[in-house]
């Protein structure tokens, strides 16, 4: 579970309904206890991906194709616990 997705930019996007699809899922109510940016901001909470390495992949990209990355922050961790960083 190395990716997530900021929680924030997803419920605040003008049309939620593509990532949204793609992310609903794979993400059943985990939040993560961290922020993912280094801030601190609520608005820096991230949405944990529940699914393999690959599908969590292909999302990120697939949201990348619809979103740029200031609209719809996604990250990426090694251990899922921390040193997130934006992909």
């Amino acid at each position: 579970m190395p990716y997530a997705v900021n929680l924030a930019d997803l419920t605040g996007q003008l049309d939620p309904v593509i990532a949204g699809a793609l992310i609903a899922p794979v993400a059943p109510n985990k939040v993560l206890l961290n922020n993912v940016e280094p801030e601190g901001y609520i608005a820096d909470v991230g949405l944990l991906l529940e699914c393999d390495e690959d599908r969590a992949e292909a999302i990120v990209e697939v949201i990348r194709r619809k979103y740029q990355k200031h609209e719809l922050r996604c990250y990426y961790s090694k251990t899922g616990r921390g040193s997130w960083r934006r992909v």
